[in-house]
């Protein structure tokens, strides 16, 4: 059973693991939060963050908050944190750490329900440990203007009296998204007998993330980081899942040895959920020919060996595997009316869903992304990042091509949501995309300033534009300047062949 946390006349210690009273100097125990060390291997910075299920027995009706404040373009490394409610998003009352101040007011009860963790991205980038707090009331008019009052301390989050059931529904049908920590405690909020009883709200082990709590971050979307041999300062690429009426679809599946057990693992659980089966109509698409993205296709087939790989041309010829299925694409390109299903070859259908194929090519010669039109979700291989900029191929990139890829997946997509292969998801990938190509052309300004400049080779380009670089990261800042300076001959800003 619960425990009950009383929070009235308290304050709450820096281990969060006790309330001390003010008045007798007296300790009162309650259920901690998990002991995150016993689960988590991966070493990274953790925000504790409160959330405060407010939920009224009558009506099953619960208070969220929906985020107003949208996100400012900053620069492309700075983000250290993933953001607790994305703009626009629902989610519960939240406070950083464990902060009493607002139950203690009104003399409220709160029930440790049980934390979640945000999974392992890059160590530059922290994670985040939910604590969830069920607060019983009785649902007067008073009371629920009280617990706004104290609850919600921003003027940029609007509130919402709700049952968990309708906003489930309104975000399988694209009318409010929530993220995947949310909506599994919506879920069980739902059965909140269940929820009550339920012994394992708890974050999972490095081998398990994404099992036991969907990574849903769009409907019928999944988004898993499993290990990989991909660059720094990344060592996971993320698999992206769609899965619907016993259909599903496989996006870059890059597990090396160190994922394959994680990858296993989220296989199986899927089919011991019925979500698939040994029969199930599979598909894997393939982004691009980077090792990193197709390296775990050999455990996907071990399962489902009729399994349909689609990827560029390009892509397919590069690996290995003896597929017996394959289908070769090269992505629609991005132009007016290129959403228009009714008469695209482009198109993998899931179930219910559409994913459009789309030719963004920069990245390299083969890139493609695929663009589910009802959420707006963009899955983009490695045309963006979540943190950081997203570094070319040095061999078949083309940095003309991916700004033109840039501009074009805004001017033409708008995307609402976007999937990378690396780091967490992104919920304002306009901005993004827009950062990425104030951050370009500034560089490319840079070089260009410096080539006129007299400094003519990688080396001496290398010296003015990259003052006190680390040693190790010279080869790709080269490789960077070469880019550039291929793009600004082909805008004849420069004679060809003119560097060294």
């Amino acid at each position: 059973m619960l425990r009950c946390l009383v929070v009235n006349s308290c304050r709450v210690n820096t281990n969060y693991r006790y309330f001390t009273s003010n008045t007798t100097k007296k300790v009162i125990t309650f259920v901690p939060p998990i002991d995150i060390e016993k689960k988590i291997s991966t070493p990274s910075k953790m925000n504790f963050y409160s959330n405060y299920i407010c939920w009224n027995e009558k009506n099953n009706e619960c208070l969220l908050i929906q985020n107003n404040e949208r996100e400012e373009e900053s620069d492309l490394y700075s983000r250290k944190e993933i953001e607790p409610v994305p703009y626009g998003f629902l989610g519960f009352p939240i406070t950083k750490e464990l902060n009493n101040d607002g139950l203690q007011n009104i003399g409220k009860q709160a029930f440790y329900l049980g934390s979640l963790v945000t999974p392992y991205y890059l160590g530059k980038l922290s994670r985040n440990q939910y604590n969830y707090y069920l607060v019983n009331i009785k649902g007067d008019e008073s009371e629920k203007v009280s617990l706004e009052r104290h609850l919600v301390k921003t003027n940029n989050s609007r509130t919402q009296w709700t049952t968990a059931d309708k906003v489930l529904q309104s975000f399988r049908q694209c009318l409010n998204m929530v993220t995947p920590e949310t909506k599994y405690m919506l879920q069980l909020l739902d059965q909140l007998h269940l929820a009550l009883n339920k012994k394992n709200i708890q974050p999972e082990s490095d081998d398990t993330v994404g099992c036991q709590v969907p990574l849903e971050y769009a409907p019928n979307i999944e988004s898993v980081p499993i290990r990989s041999n991909t660059l720094i300062p990344f060592n996971t690429t993320n698999l992206i899942v769609s899965i619907d009426k016993n259909e599903a679809l496989f996006i870059d599946p890059g597990a090396n040895t160190d994922g394959a057990t994680h990858f296993k693992n989220y296989i199986e659980e899927k089919l011991k959920n019925k979500s698939l089966s040994k029969d199930s109509k599979v598909y894997i698409f393939i982004t691009h020919n980077h090792k990193d993205h197709w390296e775990g296709i050999g455990i996907l087939l071990h399962y489902f060996p009729q399994a349909t790989l689609i990827a560029h041309p390009n892509t397919i010829e590069t690996i290995p595997y003896d597929i017996v299925n394959k289908q070769a694409v090269k992505g629609s390109k991005l132009e007016i009316n290129c959403l228009d299903t009714t008469s695209s070859d482009n198109i993998i259908t899931v179930g219910d869903r559409q994913f459009l194929i789309i030719s963004t090519p920069g990245h390299t010669s083969d890139s493609l992304s695929l663009f589910e039109p009802k959420s707006k979700t963009l899955i983009a291989g490695d045309h963006l990042v979540g943190w950081g900029s997203s570094i070319l191929d040095f061999d078949s990139g083309d940095m003309k091509d991916y700004m033109d890829s840039t501009r074009d997946i805004i001017k033409y997509l708008q995307p609402k949501i976007a999937l990378p292969a690396h780091g967490p998801s992104n919920y304002s990938p306009v901005v993004l995309l827009n950062n990425y190509l104030k951050h370009r052309q500034s560089r490319e300004n840079e070089i260009l300033d410096a080539y006129n400049a007299g400094n003519t080779s990688l080396n001496d380009i290398l010296k003015v534009v990259y003052q006190n670089i680390d040693p190790k990261l010279e080869r790709l800042a080269r490789g960077n300047i070469h880019l550039h300076l291929t793009k600004l001959q082909k805008d004849s800003k420069i004679p060809p062949n003119s560097t060294q």
